[in-house]
């Protein structure tokens, strides 16, 4: 190679320098960078250099740890002093501690008479929480909260062969359950870390708690009721795991986080849905596993588990009629006021929603012969399903399905035995059996009840219908509203309504916020109004753009206050004021936090770069807007917003 080629240039620096900064979040910094970096046109765009397919991720801190270790080599070779002696001061130490430590001669440097050798004291924001342990010395199975901007982001591992690393003594583990395998040694089921996070100067104070599970969670969701001693229970699930953590409101307390499983969850299944009721009562989980007949056989086993609160719990069978072949439980919605379960099944054929009475006063009951109440099976497989009301919910999936159906609360309650050859629908009153006039699958609907607006998705076409027609049977088609949409839709969310919101303005008045993520990464705001002389008008407020990857999961706060979007590889949250339109103009909106979850291997296995698939994330909101749940596979990361 000649001097040349290995000759270090601007660009180099200035990309290692630039990932970096986005790689722990400091978009503001990277986009300074990115304006100030003079390059070439053809190079506008940093991933364009010829080397950028090289560097890989974290490639700053490896040099610098590289170039760290070869003055340490260099030095134990010519028997001298480090040339970089400043890596043996710890970057955390405080300047007072420093100083004594000079003046009672360790590491003492001469200094000039007459001049002061210690320096003025300095207002400093105590440290509250505990340093971390380096990397090459952490423990599998420690417990640690961080604050933002408490850690410098780029921890270069200081440990070398000359043993001048030293555990932290702050470094605490948490009280939990002991192993059987090892009564000795006090540790979690599962094994807890820190994850990394971004604090922009404009944005909340936030601190994180991150966790590993044993198993693969597919999706975790907060308790919603209100009351302080419920909120904080977040339920978790995936495969053969339904587990209920109860998690403190502080990361001052993330040591005490505690967990319980649920016994009757069996081996080797799945959770296919889940949800918890509105009061915050109880939860139900919908699990798939395949039982072993006597011939040997395998028979696929559909189940609902329901949990409450007082931690009893009950299962049974998802009972006739029955898909041919069984298909999955895309979803379980429980009614507005708690009073019914509904459960939605597809296969690749048809679609079937039962709904079942869900009890009072918990789950504790024996609910083995529990039967559905009403049911409806439909010619086409079903892609989603809401309730509208306490009694009343809309179903959409292929060539065009959209119905709105009423539980027919006039019917008899002695329903305990159902057969197999019953109708196609039992217990409902059908109100509209084809909403819109549409072939194309639609695959998600939203309803905005505080407004009376309706959303109907399809990712297959690229098209949004807004419509008002639910509850206004005298509208036309006319006042509906179809949107081209840029990209492939991949989550839709509306923006809730806060209680002085619903107070101090009618259904007219204010327009509904609806968040609409797509494939490419970006997320379009849209506000949707509607009155009586004009229908549904639909307009972009503004456009969200994650630092990287798709837009596969949205969540708006309880408060309607943040929107968080993210992906697999980060989370990024948007106040709802930068949202708004700025002099009427549509713009561009800049996130005020950041957040990204630390990899070990950083994506590199025995030296080559790992692609991973794209995972999908679930993100929630606990009912007090304060803390966002994000989860990806094994991964579940609580982050206090305040």
């Amino acid at each position: 190679m000649s001097a040349a080629a290995a000759a270090l240039h601007s660009d180099h620096v200035n990309l290692l320098i630039f990932r970096y900064l986005q790689e722990v979040g400091f978009e503001n910094t990277a986009t300074a960078l990115h304006s100030d970096w003079h390059r070439s046109r053809d190079c506008y765009d940093p991933e364009n250099l010829p080397f950028a397919r090289e560097v890989q991720r974290n490639e700053l801190v490896s040099v610098i740890q590289a170039g760290l270790f070869h003055d340490e080599l260099q030095s134990r070779i010519r028997k001298g002093e480090r040339k970089f002696r400043w890596t043996g001061i710890d970057a955390r130490e405080s300047i007072e501690r420093h100083d004594d430590r000079l003046e009672n001669g360790a590491g003492a440097r001469p200094s000039s008479s007459g001049k002061p050798k210690g320096r003025p004291p300095v207002m400093r924001r105590p440290n509250n929480f505990p340093t971390p342990v380096p990397k090459r010395q952490r423990r599998s199975e420690g417990s640690e909260g961080q604050v933002n901007g408490e850690r410098d982001p780029m921890d270069v591992d200081a440990a070398s062969g000359s043993g001048d690393a030293e555990d932290d003594g702050e470094a605490a583990s948490p009280a939990v359950q002991s192993d059987p395998e090892q009564a000795e040694v006090i540790e979690r089921y599962d094994s807890m870390d820190v994850a990394t996070q971004t604090e922009i100067k404009t944005g909340p104070k936030t601190s994180t708690v991150h966790w590993t599970v044993d198993k693969p969670v597919i999706q975790s969701a907060w308790n919603p009721d209100s009351n302080p001693n419920n909120a904080k229970a977040l339920l978790t699930v995936g495969e053969s795991l339904c587990r209920f953590y109860d998690v403190p409101a502080s990361v001052d307390d993330a040591q005490q986080i505690t967990h319980v499983d649920e016994p009757s969850m069996p081996d080797n299944a799945i959770v296919t849905a889940v949800a918890w009721r509105p009061d915050g009562q109880g939860a139900c989980c919908a699990v798939s596993s395949l039982r072993e007949l006597p011939d040997g056989s395998k028979l696929d086993s559909q189940l609902l588990i329901e949990h409450n609160k007082n931690g009893g719990s009950a299962s049974f069978q998802l009972g006739p009629p029955l898909l041919e072949p069984p298909g999955i439980v895309l979803s379980l919605r429980y009614s507005l006021d708690s009073q019914y379960l509904l459960v939605a099944r597809s296969n690749m054929k048809r679609g079937l929603v039962q709904i079942w009475k869900s009890p009072r006063q918990g789950v504790d009951d024996d609910s083995s012969t529990r039967e559905p109440i009403a049911w409806r099976m439909f010619d086409h497989p079903l892609e989603d399903v809401s309730w509208t009301g306490n009694d009343a919910f809309v179903v959409c999936g292929d060539d065009g399905l959209s119905a709105m159906y009423q539980v027919d609360v006039s019917q008899k309650e002695e329903m305990n035995t159902v057969s197999e050859g019953s109708t196609a629908m039992r217990g409902l009153i059908s109100h509209n059996s084809k909403i819109l006039d549409t072939n194309y699958r639609l695959d998600k609907f939203r309803f905005d009840r505080r407004r009376k607006n309706a959303v109907f998705v399809s990712s297959e076409a690229k098209k949004m219908i807004v419509t008002p027609r639910l509850y206004d049977s005298e509208a036309k088609p006319e006042v509906d509203v179809e949107l081209d949409l840029p990209e492939e839709p991949v989550a839709v969310d509306f923006r809730p309504w806060t209680k002085t919101e619903d107070e101090t303005s009618n259904e007219h008045e204010s327009p509904s916020l609806l968040a609409v993520g797509f494939g490419d990464g970006t997320c379009s705001i849209y506000s949707i109004t509607r009155s009586p002389d004009v229908g549904a008008k639909c307009i972009e407020l503004a456009s969200l753009s994650l630092s990287e990857g798709p837009a596969l999961s949205i969540a708006w706060s309880p408060n309607g206050e943040h929107l968080a979007v993210g992906n697999g590889e980060l989370v990024q949250m948007w106040s709802a004021d930068s949202l708004r339109r700025k002099n009427g103009v549509r713009h561009v909106a800049e996130a005020s936090v950041t957040w990204r979850p630390i990899s070990e291997t950083n994506g590199v296995v025995d030296g080559q770069h790992e692609e991973k698939p794209v995972a999908e994330p679930s993100l929630s909101w606990s009912s007090d807007g304060e803390s966002l749940a994000f989860t990806v596979e094994k991964q579940v990361c609580s982050n206090f917003v305040k």
